[in-house]
């Protein structure tokens, strides 16, 4: 019988939802992954196949970049990267705050609604679910996706 974690890694594989998943955990995170000016001056903007392509927002960054690709490299290995490929291009980590969570900031308008919430049962099922994931960072993110999906449904 196979876990939880190794049903959902297939299933998002199969879906092609792996790298999707992987990016915004990299774009969440991004800042604390690097310190700042390299966050700064830089985004993850695309993965596709393990190579990770990162925006950055000058010429000159993109120039000094060289320098500090393999440490980048060393960092992101845990994400499954194998290669970066920097391009010149917008960095929109002006969407996230300095501690990584995403901030107020957003292009799509925002309407107020009530806030809605998870039950009890609703809770004990999503933990039961990511029980089996063994990796804590996809357990958080499996726990997420979920509680969103039924957020969105109540």
């Amino acid at each position: 019988m196979q876990d939880t974690g190794s049903i959902l890694a297939c299933l998002f594989k199969n879906i092609g939802m792996e790298h999707r998943l992987t990016l915004a955990c990299l774009q969440s995170e991004w800042t604390g992954l690097f310190d700042e000016p390299l966050s700064l001056h830089t985004c993850p903007a695309n993965l596709n196949n393990g190579i990770l392509t990162v925006n950055v927002d000058s010429p000159l960054w993109l120039q000094q970049l060289k320098f500090f690709k393999q440490a980048m490299l060393k960092k992101l290995n845990a994400y499954g990267i194998t290669a970066i490929d920097f391009r010149h291009g917008r960095t929109n980590l002006s969407l996230f705050s300095r501690d990584g969570k995403q901030s107020g900031k957003s292009n799509c308008a925002q309407t107020a609604q009530p806030e809605k919430t998870l039950d009890d049962a609703d809770v004990d099922w999503i933990e039961q679910t990511v029980a089996g994931v063994h990796d804590p960072l996809l357990q958080d993110r499996i726990r997420n996706v979920i509680e969103k999906a039924l957020i969105r449904n109540l």
